[in-house]
């Protein structure tokens, strides 16, 4: 089992592969990393939809709205990504500044 933190952690990184993966047009990673995100276990212990989008940016918005806007920001700047417009929109549109 998982504690919040410890599923928070997994989640987060997960969705930064997933990012990854897209940016590298890896499909076959992404959906081995989509399969994994789908564990409503994991997803339930993190406080989040088990609902949760196939897409990246449905993902990222996702991340967005349960960890806040600064964590998005985060991830996409490790990811070199925070200028680019596409994954800039997205973290405009979250309103959560945690």
């Amino acid at each position: 089992t998982y504690t919040k933190p410890m599923a928070n952690t997994l989640i987060e990184d997960l969705i930064a592969w997933h990012l990854f993966c897209q940016e590298k047009r890896l499909r076959n990673q992404q959906n081995q990393i989509y399969n994994n995100l789908r564990s409503i276990n994991l997803l339930y212990t993190a406080g989040m939809s088990t609902n949760l989008p196939s897409d990246t940016e449905g993902m990222l918005t996702a991340w967005g709205n349960h960890a806040g806007k600064r964590a998005l920001i985060k991830m996409l700047e490790q990811q070199n990504l925070a200028d680019a417009p596409r994954y800039r929109a997205i973290a405009n549109k979250i309103n959560n500044n945690r």
